[in-house]
């Protein structure tokens, strides 16, 4: 009986282990997930991004004296919608490299050239390159060391598992540029706001010194009826020019808050493609399709916000 429980035993095992090996070659023989999702989701991206730049544009534009603030912000977008394009470009470049069908260190050459590259566009000098300064950023000498180890990577999976965190540091540094970005927003809508107060500061003053002599009058005591009577009459003449000024900073305010919330959707979609870069990446260990639900949501989530802008 122990006899035939230890062949029993041994033959389980044996299975479980022929299993194993079977599981492990079809692994490593399943064809590479595609990347044209991560594609397509960052050409939709990169179209919804350029398309709140101008959106952004227009609220400043549309502030009295927000035009040169205007014109600044357009010559920065500019380098956010390269940042943007670096980022799809590099999305067609691993498609191309994923497709050519090669492995080992021409597949790790490739992989790392299309980081530098993508580093290039989104403004990143790296260490060694003509447009590097005397002074080399932190970011940059990790984004070249990180670079430096995918070039040497022996595969594919492992030399973008290597990328990964240079991707990470490159998708960082486009969303601060985007946030750096909310100044120039802030600042012409202050600006704007400020001038509508000077503009209605004398009618605004005057209400103030009716409703203190207001609140100062008793209508109890005798004789302070007929006073009361013309504070009141004088205030409400004061009423149209009042709810005119009310209504015009408020139309600013509204422009600053989609304005501010357009900037930071297009920042935070800069993270999610860092996201969508790791899910790609365990896709590939795993031999399965790649998780871009959060880069569409995110193009989609700014589409929304620029028609709300254009609404104003």
């Amino acid at each position: 009986m122990e006899k035939l429980a230890g062949k029993i035993g041994l033959s389980w095992r044996h299975g479980e282990l022929l299993s194993g090996i079977l599981l492990v070659a079809a692994l490593g023989c399943a064809a590479l997930p595609s990347v044209g999702p991560l594609v397509d989701a960052s050409n939709q991206l990169r179209s919804a991004v350029e398309t709140s730049g101008a959106a952004v544009e227009t609220e400043l534009r549309l502030m009295s004296g927000g035009a040169s603030q205007a014109d600044q912000l357009h010559r920065q977008w500019k380098a956010r919608n390269e940042a943007f394009a670096a980022l799809t470009a590099y999305a067609h470049s691993l498609q191309d490299i994923i497709a050519a069908g090669e492995s080992g260190a021409a597949t790790a050459e490739k992989i790392a050239d299309s980081v530098a590259a993508l580093a290039k566009g989104a403004g990143v000098a790296l260490p060694g390159s003509p447009e590097a300064v005397s002074v080399v950023t932190d970011a940059a000498k990790f984004i070249s060391a990180q670079i430096a180890i995918a070039r040497a990577a022996k595969s594919l999976e492992q030399s973008l598992v290597a990328a990964q965190p240079a991707v990470d540091e490159i998708c960082r540094l486009i969303a601060s540029d985007l946030h750096d970005l909310d100044d120039i927003f802030v600042a012409a809508a202050t600006a704007t706001d400020d001038a509508i107060r000077a503009e209605y500061g004398d009618v605004i003053g005057y209400r103030r010194r009716l409703l203190k002599q207001l609140s100062g009058s008793d209508p109890a005591h005798p004789g302070n009826e007929g006073t009361q009577a013309n504070l009141a009459q004088a205030l409400q003449g004061t009423d149209g020019v009042y709810a005119e000024y009310l209504a015009r900073r408020k139309e600013i305010a509204d422009r600053l808050r989609a304005g501010r919330a357009l900037i930071q959707a297009a920042a935070q979609s800069a993270n999610e493609w860092s996201v969508a870069h790791g899910n790609l990446v365990t896709a590939m260990k795993e031999r399965r399709p790649v998780n871009v639900d959060s880069l569409v949501n995110a193009a989609v989530e700014i589409q929304k916000l620029v028609n709300r802008v254009r609404e104003l």
